[in-house]
């Protein structure tokens, strides 16, 4: 009985190890094409298809309909937009032209029958739309299906991931050769949490590659690399600042937030509080405002400390109470925070003790004074 169960732990463990070993070889045939295909479009990447759009106006609103009901897939994907958003809404007609779309395999409107899935949490039905409107050569379609496999490497590194790898390095190799450079944003992630499958001048050139096609997020990754300089990258100031001011003059959250972080690296605590303060002051509906507002806070704080102006720190801890809880020390900075508070109310009282103790002194020595004189 034992030697029987011992064998079949042994055939699985068997069927396992060669499928992780075919997996890896196919992840790696996958990368040596990317490493020839970056290579060749360092300099000049591909450029995306747009999709073709009319304007519709009350003049034209009936050749577009005559041109839609003749197959016509920008017409179709026109009316759509139109009746779903423009002046003309009408959420019945939106829907018809849209399963015409669908129906023709129009790329645009079956990414947005995947999306309509996704927010139902229909995935299975969200990702069979979703590589549909890929098979038709829609470039967004390749990225967000390659987001949704790198998100599930992320959140189960134990569980299946070889096929993640392999299916999220698929996807954003296809949406970066499409023209999508947020493909080469999770192709230069999945491919940086492998070390040992590609080298850091393949991410860094991918990286290159997406902030050409117009990828804010891939600057911030690279000059986070550089500023880090761990996991085999290089520790590269400058390279670091170039890309991450390039990201905060975009306006880019990450860019901003990590240039702060740059010039607190360089004990620049003046000009890190310019930027950590850009932050705490955007407007709530900015992307990613949620995601790092706690740590402009914290290094926000940091700075004020660290630049002996606790009496800033406090006020800020003070006028934020409710946001600084989400913050990752917490405890460190209202202990010390309080601590501070404690000293300065110490010397309030100690001065205003001694100035009225000086007065009263004063009071007397005159009304002794006038006495003596009379």
């Amino acid at each position: 009985m034992f030697i029987c169960k011992a064998m079949q732990t042994m055939k699985r463990l068997y069927f396992v190890v060669i499928f992780i070993f075919c997996s890896l070889v196919e992840i790696k045939a996958q990368i040596e094409e990317i490493i020839e295909w970056s290579q060749k479009h360092l300099e000049n990447p591909p450029k995306q298809k747009e999709l073709d759009f009319m304007t519709v106006n009350v003049d034209t609103l009936d050749e577009i309909i005559s041109k839609a009901n003749m197959a016509d897939h920008t017409a179709i994907r026109s009316l759509y937009l139109a009746y779903k958003n423009g002046d003309e809404k009408n959420e019945q007609k939106a829907d018809f032209w849209l399963s015409k779309g669908v129906m023709l395999k129009e790329p645009f409107c079956l990414f947005i029958k995947a999306d309509d899935y996704y927010n139902k949490g229909d995935l299975s039905n969200g990702l069979k739309y979703l590589k549909l409107s890929a098979k038709q050569g829609y470039a967004h379609a390749y990225t967000l299906i390659a987001s949704m496999y790198y998100d599930l490497y992320c959140n189960h590194e134990t569980e299946n991931n070889e096929e993640f790898i392999k299916k999220c390095v698929k996807y954003s190799f296809l949406g970066l050769q499409h023209g999508d450079g947020r493909g080469g944003y999770y192709l230069s992630g999945i491919l940086n949490k492998l070390p040992y499958l590609s080298s850091r001048e393949i991410v860094a050139n991918i990286c290159k590659i997406a902030i050409k096609m117009g990828d804010i997020d891939s600057a911030v990754n690279l000059g986070v690399q550089y500023l880090n300089g761990k996991n085999g990258w290089p520790q590269d100031f400058k390279q670091s600042f170039y890309y991450l001011k390039f990201a905060a003059d975009q306006k880019n959250l990450g860019g901003v937030y990590n240039l702060g972080v740059w010039y607190m690296e360089q004990k620049d605590y003046s000009n890190a509080i310019k930027y950590f303060l850009g932050i705490v002051n955007f407007s709530e509906d900015t992307e990613d405002f949620e995601i790092f507002y706690p740590f402009a806070l914290e290094a926000l704080w940091t700075c004020f400390y660290k630049n002996n102006n606790m009496f800033k720190a406090c006020i800020l801890y003070l006028t934020h109470l409710v946001e600084f809880e989400k913050v990752e020390h917490i405890d460190h900075i209202r202990n010390t925070t309080f601590k501070f508070i404690f000293k300065l109310c110490t010397f309030l009282i100690i001065f205003t003790y001694l100035g009225f103790t000086r007065i009263r002194n004063w009071i007397v020595f005159r009304k002794n004074t006038e006495e003596k004189s009379i």
